[in-house]
């Protein structure tokens, strides 16, 4: 279970669209981003004070028919490498509410300006979501934005052209693609869940597990497990192998999923992160998919992340008076001797080998 680790209420994160709730990205917990209005920030958990700028879009939109700032929709960062030595391509992308895009190369020089661009001008043109890839065959770094037009569009970030252009019957709202780069998965202004081929766009076939339309959706770096949010309050887990044949419906507390991510599962198992509109954030061990934890405050999520294979977990509350940056640690193992600290299932309920008083989440907030 998570207990809570520390709060930084001056790193305040925020989001310009009610439905649009991923502004929160890290390659690890020394590189955490997070948009605030028109700019995006970086901070370092190691070093909370520090906070730089590393996009500023106050005052600075390229569209012609735009007169204010450009308003940041979802921001994402390529994950960093696993192999000590080597010097991986990073970047933060971001998406905007007029269909503006940016791409940050991050080993540049401090201060350099993004590339900039506009993924659509067509009259629904916010982008809703963006997703950074690698190419199947090649391994060159792309991305893949989801817009209001009912596109997706891969973007080849080394040259910074358009490599696809997939459109649908419906808008689209969130995208995620399978590990292996073979399969996407795509949810939107509708009740199905459409299965693509990565590269060419075809839906292959149409899940409808949901009666609300989508605003998430997550696949696991195992490739086997995948989730859907929809605004009916439920999340679906599913199995990519028998896409029929659901795993688990779970049920939101308060309102519906915005954002889904998994851990990883190399130390302490995976799990299933479920970020709702407000107030609520649930994990899910996905072992079982029954055991959970859930995290309870007051305010907006505008984003939830994991980092170091899931040992901390990042909430972004956008609430203006008491929002802030949330940071929570995994507890692998609580000691005997600490009464006041005993062990507890991961739903909250009493071990049955013990009377004790567990931990209840009340115990663990700021």
């Amino acid at each position: 279970m998570y207990a809570s680790k520390d709060f930084y209420p001056h790193h305040k994160a925020s989001h310009s669209h009610g439905q649009l709730r991923n502004v929160l990205a890290a390659r690890s917990r020394n590189d955490v981003f997070y948009a605030s209005k028109s700019k995006v920030m970086h901070t370092a958990l190691s070093c909370p004070a520090y906070t730089n700028v590393v996009v500023n879009f106050s005052g600075a939109s390229t569209n012609p028919n735009q007169a204010g700032d450009t308003h940041i929709t979802t921001i994402a960062v390529s994950p960093a490498t696993d192999f000590d030595g080597y010097y991986s391509d990073a970047v933060l992308v971001t998406g905007g509410l007029e269909g503006e895009y940016s791409v940050l190369n991050l080993n540049s020089t401090l201060g350099d300006r993004p590339i900039e661009g506009f993924v659509t001008v067509a009259e629904q043109k916010e982008t809703t979501h963006v997703h950074v890839l690698s190419h199947r065959r090649t391994g060159a770094l792309g991305a893949a934005f989801c817009s209001n037009d009912s596109k997706v569009r891969l973007l080849d970030i080394d040259t910074n052209s358009w490599s696809g252009v997939f459109e649908y019957e419906n808008q689209i709202n969130c995208a995620a693609t399978s590990p292996d780069g073979r399969l996407r998965m795509i949810v939107g202004d509708t009740c199905e869940t459409l299965i693509t081929d990565a590269e060419r766009g075809d839906v292959l076939f149409r899940t409808r597990q949901h009666t609300g339309y989508g605003f998430a959706c997550a696949w696991a770096a195992d490739g086997w497990h995948v989730a859907t949010g929809s605004e009916d309050g439920k999340v679906v887990v599913c199995d990519a192998r028998r896409w029929d044949n659901p795993l688990a419906a779970l049920a939101c507390e308060m309102s519906c999923a915005r954002s889904l991510h998994f851990t990883t599962s190399n130390r302490g198992g995976a799990s299933l992160v479920v970020a709702e509109s407000d107030d609520i954030v649930s994990v899910y061990d996905a072992m079982n998919w029954h055991d959970k934890q859930t995290i309870d405050f007051f305010g907006s999520v505008v984003g939830a992340v994991s980092v170091d294979d899931g040992q901390e977990l990042i909430i972004a509350n956008g609430d203006e008076t008491v929002g802030g940056l949330m940071v929570f640690e995994r507890r692998h193992h609580i000691p005997d001797e600490q009464d006041d600290f005993d062990h507890q299932h991961f739903d909250g309920r009493e071990d049955h080998h013990s009377r004790r008083r567990g931990i209840g989440f009340d115990d663990l907030m700021l």
